[in-house]
């Protein structure tokens, strides 16, 4: 680390340092960028990728999602063709080893009886017009971490199909990992974004915070609004926060990483364009802060303007 100490400017200031978080920085950008894509093609729950089904000819087509996510809905669609609706009931059975893993919210139309039959459960439903197809849908929420293997099918074929899905289950520290984990993404995506961003929150910066503390609520929370879990959270954030403390101060390398360096962006009235560009500061915000903290006028009246590790601009006016 470089300390400047010329015209009386002291300031630990790494500008090899710098560079490689600025290139970290874009590189998180497009993978931020590539999970949101990810996400909209279906391989983070519903969408494109992830619908899927399988068929018994002439008789059924179950529709399902391959990848869900933990307490998030879903729908399992059984398609029965004319000819599994030829009597004046229908009998879809579904594996237990699907239904266990997962919490049924609803089935519609609603069956007349459901039956246990070993390692499956037997759904029965009125046909109220036969030979015309009928479409059942159970709404279900997962409740499994990893693949999930079952069957569906009408009446009692010799071979059950397979589906699969990806989702995840709530475990005995789940409470404390949600909040570890909350906090960690918030402190990844937060440095990431650039230390302007935290010292420049304007009012559209401040309606997007609001909207982000009130996405990863249900997040931390999850079905649990229990005032034991409530402090448990609470108490995991605080020390998660004491901990990180006490590494960056005994590790510097941490502490960079975690709070940048300060940076000096103008230097003698001249801006030093490059390094603004990379911090996405520019001219104007330079000379907002020079009539705010010492009612400067123009650049030439800036010694030194600092980008500090928070994300303001400190100004040292010209003598």
């Amino acid at each position: 680390m470089e300390t400047r100490r010329a015209d009386g400017l002291e300031i630990d200031e790494d500008l090899a340092f710098a560079r490689r978080s600025w290139r970290v920085q874009r590189a998180s950008w497009v993978g931020m960028g590539v999970v949101v894509v990810l996400a909209l093609a279906g391989l983070l729950g519903s969408g494109p990728l992830s619908r899927h089904a399988v068929s018994l000819p002439a008789l059924l087509r179950v529709e399902y999602q391959r990848f869900t996510r933990y307490e998030a809905p879903q729908t399992l669609t059984v398609r029965l063709e004319p000819a599994a609706t030829q009597t004046a009931e229908a009998r879809v059975w579904i594996d237990r080893r699907y239904l266990d893993d997962a919490r049924v919210e609803a089935v519609t139309p609603p069956p007349a009886r459901v039956e246990a039959a070993g390692d499956r459960l037997v759904y029965a439903f009125p046909i109220s017009r036969r030979g015309e197809p009928v479409a059942i849908v159970v709404a279900l929420q997962s409740e499994r971490i990893g693949p999930v293997g079952g069957g569906s099918a009408s009446r009692a074929p010799p071979a059950p199909r397979r589906s699969g899905s990806s989702s995840t289950r709530e475990a005995a520290v789940e409470s404390v990992m949600r909040a570890a984990a909350i906090y960690g993404l918030l402190l990844v995506v937060f440095r990431f974004t650039g230390n302007r961003s935290l010292g420049q929150i304007t009012t559209f910066d401040f309606i997007l915070l609001l909207i982000i503390s009130e996405a990863i609520q249900n997040g931390m929370v999850g079905n649990d609004y229990s005032v034991t879990n409530a402090v448990l959270l609470v108490l995991t954030l605080v020390m998660l926060d004491i901990g990180l403390s006490l590494v960056k101060s005994r590790v510097p390398i941490v502490e960079k990483w975690l709070e940048g360096v300060p940076v000096v962006i103008v230097e003698h009235g001249r801006p030093l364009l490059d390094r603004m560009r990379q911090s996405r500061v520019d001219v104007s915000d330079v000379l907002t802060a020079a009539r705010k903290l010492h009612g400067l006028e123009r650049m030439d009246q800036i010694k030194y303007a600092i980008l500090e590790r928070g994300g303001d601009i400190s100004i040292i006016p010209a003598e």
